[in-house]
């Protein structure tokens, strides 16, 4: 029999590297192939005699443990569908999938290599409903929700003395009667912010104009936080975002720096907003009425 050479020998010493979803985060448990939000979903038309349920388009930032930002996701018979709970998680049916929502996928063997990707999940989970209405408790003759006049003035939270929190996620998504925009951290609780609408978005550091899309443009100052790594890097993907939904056209960020980070909202026009703040995993919610 033949013996392996000295390059064979080497590659089975060092392990082949895999060809399709066997990325692992840092505790070696395999990470899912894009984590990101929904930002189209489609289920298959009745006289469709495929086996695809439906499918979804997912985007989100390029992570340590994932390998796609951008992907064209089908869904059949076999893909799993759960929900992230308090206690672990559930299995669900395709109809609890909503635009918005922030999930993780994991494909069903290959996929192809257009960009976006396409292939077939057979995992998915539901880590936030960003298209459910994640608002606190009403009190009596609030018209909150479906409808509510917000508030045009400036809203404020002191800022925790701590360390900078980092900011993992920022994403926007449509409501039936407002657009909500979502800032996501690291940590247990979310750094002190201040909401305001300002007459000209401006970068901190040299004070110069940013051009924003919308009419109006809604201010959120958060502090102490960072949206970059230890080696520099973005931490939340993409700094501009275009959702054009009916109220919220346009984000961005204008400033990263000494413990301040601010993204702007373009607007379609002054509109009133409420902000509040949710937990596992920390967030700020800002909701602008349409």
């Amino acid at each position: 029999m033949r013996r392996p050479g000295p390059s064979l020998l080497l590659l089975l010493t060092l392990g082949i590297p895999c060809l399709s979803g066997c990325d692992e985060n840092d505790t070696g448990v395999p990470g899912p192939d894009i984590r990101g939000v929904i930002t189209s979903l489609a289920r298959a038309g009745s006289g469709d005699q495929s086996a695809v349920v439906g499918t979804l388009r997912v985007e989100g930032p390029q992570m340590a443990d994932t390998r796609f930002a951008k992907a064209v996701v089908a869904i059949d018979h076999d893909t799993r569908i759960f929900q992230r709970e308090p206690a672990g998680r559930s299995r669900v049916p395709f109809e609890a999938l909503r635009l918005g929502d922030k999930v993780e996928v994991h494909f069903a063997g290959p996929v192809s290599v257009s960009f976006p990707v396409k292939g077939t999940a057979g995992e998915i989970l539901i880590v936030v409903h960003l298209a459910l209405p994640e608002a606190p408790a009403v009190e009596a003759g609030d018209p909150y929700p479906p409808e509510f006049a917000g508030t045009q003035d400036g809203q404020m939270r002191a800022p925790p003395d701590r360390l900078p929190l980092p900011l993992r996620d920022v994403r926007a998504g449509p409501q039936e009667h407002f657009d909500r925009a979502v800032f996501e951290f690291d940590g247990d609780t979310v750094p002190g912010y201040r909401v305001e609408y300002v007459a000209q978005p401006v970068h901190c550091g040299s004070g110069q104009p940013v051009e924003i899309g919308g009419g109006a443009w809604l201010q959120v100052t958060m502090n102490p936080a960072e949206a970059h790594n230890a080696q520099g890097g973005v931490t939340v993907g993409q700094l501009r975002r275009r959702p054009n939904l009916k109220a919220i056209r346009e984000l961005q960020e204008t400033c990263d720096l000494e413990g301040d980070v601010t993204w702007v909202l373009g607007l379609a026009g002054r509109r009133g907003y409420r902000v509040f703040e949710l937990a596992n995993p920390p967030r700020i919610v800002v909701d602008v009425r349409r």
